[in-house]
């Protein structure tokens, strides 16, 4: 409709100015329709802030509306080196004295032979250092080692242990060394202390051997040092069908701890596969390999007087590393954990109470205590006290979110439109005022606060009892203040009525469920009534959403649609009229010049 000249050649009449003057007030429906549109499009976007406000108000409600995960009470130990405590929602208060007798220990299995030494075979002292056939399970290096001063040369794949006991005691004056094939213990004896090692040195071979970190001590007037470890060791990343054990291992095999069947086969499987294995597949164990005494160890996961079940179902693994009670030469030695045990004054008749763990949950009622050392001539205070500082904190976060909802609802209600605004947010200022949905929702959220809950005694039927009351200063815009004094003291006075208040858990389950009583799950019923967004089905059958909000926002959109369908049609109607207007005028156009054209040539005949 915009005009493609300015004036006409001929007339001297601007028919596009014309035109376009004509069609603008032809427009002016269309306008007010596009208006409508635009205050439409703004109320949406108050409904939905309003929306959000109340959106953050029912995640604030939902926090609260979890009281079996909020903790409402405190238990304090007056010995924390001996228990800790921690107590239920439904733990009574007071004082308990508590005795930790014994704690609980786990079952330990330690492999164990009747004639060997340990996992591996004793050490061959007439082979060289790095072969395989001295058993010793290292890699030396060589160099020199120094002992009381004297420096000894190391050649790994030429000495043996022999040859190296032979040079200490021919170059080191004062010291023996020797090998003990009962005990496959190195030793050195003198009659005065003894040095091992000095910064210099450039073999392994006193760290290996054991001897490094072996104390100087007196066997009755002499000194003596001997290794820390047996020489005879497994290399646990190695095959086993590569290493010299003391029992007899077949290649292949499966068997069984607890329940649980493990497989191996020695030409692949070193010791450390196999203890990965088990500790994998095992939930109730932990097996370990320990390098200073060259046993395997079995630990239950769970304390308590449980042993553990093993046996070799093919093949002799089990037998061979020494986990079986009496079998060939295996002798395991299995010592049982113990259960903890504890007394409390007034519980059980003065009678011990027993658990499976260092934690005992059934001593004292809704109260557990974490055991962390016996002595039974100390007592232990545990004292148990109401503490809302969790539950307080998540309603005063409701409180902030629920005022500032308020806040915007009532200010929507109230401000008046602003005078040739000109930002779009200033255009929305007052679109709501007056608004039945916001005051009715204002209305419904401050009787929450302020109605009375049945079933509960007048005295403390409403939130007004636990300090939760409408604002005496910002009444008017719905605002709602916390007396936490007072809602330390509800609690303090009167546990199970306080938390009716809030809660009315009528099926005592910790959790707020639908047609429960309390302030809280009716607030979250009502926010719920006003922002739910799932879909549902009106009474003319249409599917709208089923909350207040959204479903008003759904309605608006129905609106903005209808009326963006009447404005596409008038501006195709306008259209068109638009077009036939200026072809008149265009043919009135070339009739004036027709005629002027006309009048010219009769006055030049005359």
């Amino acid at each position: 409709m915009a005009s493609t000249s300015s004036t006409s050649s001929g007339s001297g009449i601007d028919w596009n100015s014309l035109a376009d003057a004509l069609m603008s007030i032809e427009h002016k429906p269309v306008d007010l329709l596009t208006a409508q549109q635009e205050k439409i499009t703004g109320k949406k976007a108050l409904y939905a802030e309003i929306k959000n406000a109340l959106d953050s108000v029912k995640t604030a409600a939902a926090a609260v509306a979890k009281p079996k995960s909020i903790s409402l009470a405190k238990a304090t130990s007056s010995a924390t080196e001996y228990l800790t405590a921690s107590a239920e929602n439904s733990a009574a208060t007071g004082t308990y004295k508590v005795t930790v007798h014994q704690l609980a220990t786990a079952t330990r299995v330690t492999s164990g032979f009747a004639t060997a030494l340990g996992i591996s075979a004793k050490a061959d002292t007439t082979q060289t250092l790095n072969s395989t056939a001295s058993h010793l399970g290292s890699t030396f290096t060589d160099g020199t080692v120094t002992i009381n001063g004297k420096q000894i040369s190391i050649d790994a794949d030429v000495d043996t242990m022999d040859s190296v006991i032979a040079k200490i005691n021919a170059d080191v004056a004062g010291v023996t060394a020797s090998y003990d094939s009962a005990t496959d213990m190195f030793k050195f004896s003198s009659a005065s202390a003894i040095t091992v090692g000095a910064v210099g040195d450039t073999s392994n071979f006193l760290e290996l051997t054991g001897m490094t970190a072996s104390p100087d001590s007196l066997n009755g007037v002499d000194h003596e040092r001997v290794s820390v470890h047996r020489q005879g060791r497994i290399r646990t990343n190695e095959a086993l069908d590569t290493q010299a054990l003391s029992g007899t291992l077949s290649g292949t095999g499966t068997f069984s701890i607890n329940g649980v069947s493990i497989d191996y086969d020695t030409s692949t499987d070193s010791l450390n596969s196999i203890i990965s294995r088990i500790n994998t597949k095992v939930s109730t164990v932990v097996a370990s390999y320990d390098s200073q005494t060259d046993k395997l160890v079995l630990a239950s996961r769970q304390n308590g007087s449980l042993d553990v079940a093993r046996s070799d179902t093919s093949g002799t693994f089990l037998q061979a590393v020494g986990l079986l009670g009496n079998s060939g030469d295996s002798r395991a030695v299995s010592t049982l954990g113990q259960n903890s045990k504890v007394t409390v004054d007034g519980f059980n008749n003065g009678n011990p109470i027993y658990s499976t763990s260092n934690t005992v949950a059934n001593a004292i009622p809704g109260v557990s205590l974490t055991l962390l050392q016996a002595d039974q001539a100390k007592t232990v205070n545990v004292t148990v006290t109401r503490d809302t500082s969790d539950l307080k904190s998540k309603v005063n976060d409701l409180v902030s979110k629920y005022n500032a909802a308020m806040s915007l609802i009532s200010s929507r209600l109230t401000e008046d439109p602003i005078a040739n605004a000109t930002s779009t947010t200033a255009q929305r200022v007052g679109l709501l005022k007056g608004d039945t949905m916001l005051a009715t929702m204002k209305t419904s959220l401050t009787r929450i606060i302020t109605e009375s809950l049945t079933g509960l005694p007048s005295a403390a039927n409403r939130l007004g009892a636990l300090g939760i009351t409408t604002s005496k200063t910002d009444y008017k815009t719905g605002q709602i203040s916390f007396d936490q004094t007072k809602f330390d003291d509800a609690f303090a006075s009167n546990y199970e009525q306080a938390y009716d208040v809030l809660f009315s858990d009528t099926d005592n389950d910790g959790t707020v469920d639908a047609g429960e009583g309390g302030a809280i799950p009716k607030m979250l019923d009502k926010l719920t009534q006003l922002v739910d967004t799932t879909l549902g089905t009106s009474t003319s059958g249409a599917s709208l959403p089923k909350g207040d909000i959204p479903r008003r926002n759904a309605t608006l959109d129905s609106e903005y649609n209808t009326l963006k369908k009447r404005i596409a049609d008038m501006e195709a109607r306008l259209e068109l009229r638009d077009a036939a207007m200026r072809a008149r005028f265009q043919a009135a156009e070339s009739q004036i010049n027709a005629y002027r054209n006309q009048a010219s040539s009769l006055y030049s005949y005359g």
